[in-house]
């Protein structure tokens, strides 16, 4: 019965997502995206706010400018969003330099994950149950559960 509350697996199975072009209309391109819920997000947040505490440490002793502490944060907040997407069907490589400058110089796309990813409806909606899209492109009807009213 509490196993209807978890949302890990899910989380970091991910889901597909259309791309947008800025004019907002959608692109034939997608990106697959972790939840917030994913241990790989947590872990890469986990990370994120050790090394603030350490740049926090460093700015005190006067040993980094207020720029380099913006830029720093931004970087940090960037490779959050990228620690989110699993791969893409753009046709050029997915890897994480390319990612990054996705992230960076798409802003609404960098926003768009973020918001997605923080939507745990998204991840759970009932017809993603019965054919959910998996990272690596197939489909899993395993965990297809037609009738829930018997608990």
């Amino acid at each position: 019965m509490i196993e209807q509350f978890f949302t890990r697996e899910k989380a970091e199975m991910g889901k597909e997502i259309p791309l947008s072009y800025p004019d907002g209309s959608v692109s034939e391109y997608s990106l697959f995206i972790r939840g917030i819920d994913s241990d790989h997000f947590k872990k890469a947040e986990r990370e994120s706010l050790r090394q603030a505490v350490e740049l926090r440490e460093k700015k005190n002793k006067e040993q980094l400018t207020d720029e380099e502490m913006e830029a720093f944060l931004e970087d940090k907040r960037l490779e959050l969003v990228a620690s989110l997407v699993i791969r893409w069907t753009l046709p050029d490589e997915f890897n994480h330099e390319n990612l990054m400058q996705l992230l960076r110089e798409a802003p609404q796309i960098a926003e768009e994950v973020n918001r997605k990813a923080a939507d745990r409806q998204l991840f759970f909606r009932r017809e993603s149950d019965s054919s959910k899209n998996t990272p690596d492109g197939s489909t899993d009807s395993k965990n297809h559960r037609p009738d829930q009213s018997k608990a």
